[in-house]
């Protein structure tokens, strides 16, 4: 991929509308809703295809009837979480089995939610709550593909 072409893959969220702006159109306003007030912004929202937040777009439903579900429900209170990526990465669990799985967007989650997280964690894994809060972004939050279906929200972006 030439450097033109990487850049044109570039995209900026408008602040005012919050719709993703093609790097070629930094120089003009919105063409979404005319606003102007997304220049300022592009040189810290810049994020490569929008990489650092394709979690807006992808989705998994968890399967409510596992003990993952469950709990996933009394977290989120939703059985439906953005996730950084619809590509599963291979972990090892705890038993050291090789599974698929995706990991939970933790840009795109609540304070609150994030609280009650990190609270369930320190108790599921007897972990203290400080251990789990400083560690949390840097472990990421894996879910399990055979335990959720994905959902890809405006597809045409990433095609």
């Amino acid at each position: 991929m030439t450097e033109t072409e990487i850049n044109y893959y570039q995209n900026f969220t408008c602040p005012v509308c919050d719709k993703w702006i093609p790097c070629y159109n930094i120089a003009g306003n919105c063409p979404h809703c005319g606003s102007a007030g997304f220049k300022a912004l592009t040189n810290k929202k810049k994020n490569n295809r929008g990489l650092k937040d394709m979690g807006r777009d992808f989705e998994i439903i968890i399967n409510e009837n596992t003990e993952r579900g469950k709990d996933f429900i009394k977290v989120f209170g939703t059985s439906t979480i953005n996730i950084t990526s619809p590509i599963p990465k291979y972990i090892l669990t705890p038993s050291k089995e090789k599974v698929l799985a995706y990991f939970l967007d933790l840009d795109l989650i609540t304070k609150k939610q994030r609280e009650t997280l990190i609270n369930h964690i320190s108790k599921k894994f007897n972990q203290s709550i400080d251990f789990v809060r400083e560690n949390l972004d840097k472990m990421g939050v894996p879910i399990l593909k055979k335990d959720c279906g994905l959902l890809i929200k405006s597809p045409q972006r990433w095609i």
